[in-house]
């Protein structure tokens, strides 16, 4: 394993400084290699097969389908090595400020959320219908 050096980004691009993001339980994980650049607010996953986490894809197989924490803050993935990254665990986030790196849907990132966050202690806010 190859731990990439620290890259400090800009988000230029999704939620900016008004994300409705409140944290209560954060921890570093590590992200497998690859080339994506991921805004805070990521919805990210465990990838069992390489056993380093990486963006939540919707359908992913090896546990890359199952959003099980938002990225919270800016991280540029390296082909070279592996980088850590804060993840939220658990908290509140407005539906609105939740990013997808994948081609999803809205309605695919809502039920991705929908099914997986509330047992985790991620509580959505925004969702019509959903108490």
């Amino acid at each position: 394993m190859t731990l990439a050096t620290v890259q400090f980004v800009t988000q230029t691009t999704g939620p900016t400084s008004d994300i409705r993001m409140f944290p209560e339980t954060v921890q570093v994980k590590t992200f497998s290699t690859g080339t994506e650049v991921m805004v805070r607010g990521t919805l990210v996953a465990f990838n069992t097969s390489v056993g380093f986490w990486a963006p939540w894809v919707t359908g992913g197989a090896d546990g890359t389908g199952t959003a099980l924490g938002i990225l919270n803050e800016p991280c540029t993935l390296t082909p070279g090595g592996e980088v850590q990254a804060n993840v939220m665990l658990t908290g509140r986030i407005h539906r609105a400020d939740i990013v997808s790196q994948a081609a999803a849907t809205s309605a695919q990132v809502t039920a991705a959320v929908i099914s997986t966050f509330r047992g985790l202690g991620i509580i959505v806010e925004g969702l019509a219908g959903v108490r």
